[in-house]
């Protein structure tokens, strides 16, 4: 059973810690409620967009996405991209993907 240790409500992010009683393994993570970042995010996909252009704001990722992009090793807790090819490739895979389309702050394909 999974227990919390902190809730931060700006961000919406809870902490946890879970312990399987059968291996012993403890696991730390965290949750986010997003809901606050889609809605915002479905508000700006619905407005009126214009052209596409260099520096688009395409989408919002919350936190906890960001943080499993740290954890793969694709860029790093301070922002730093070590590859830029890779990260453009999985946030392309992520973007386009019909699953994740409540990040998406405006149509197309990316």
């Amino acid at each position: 059973m999974k227990q919390y240790l902190d809730y931060d409500p700006d961000s919406g992010i809870a902490h946890w810690v879970e312990t399987d009683e059968g291996t012993g393994i403890t696991t730390y993570g965290a949750d986010q409620d997003a809901r606050a970042i889609f809605q915002a995010n479905q508000d700006a996909y619905n407005a009126d967009h214009g052209r596409w252009g260099e520096l688009t704001h395409v989408a919002t990722i919350p936190t906890v996405l960001f943080a499993r992009l740290v954890m793969a090793g694709t860029i790093s807790a301070e922002g730093e991209v070590y590859d830029q090819q890779e990260l453009r490739k999985t946030l392309k895979t992520v973007l386009n993907d019909s699953d994740y389309r409540k990040l998406r702050t405006r149509p197309g394909v990316i």
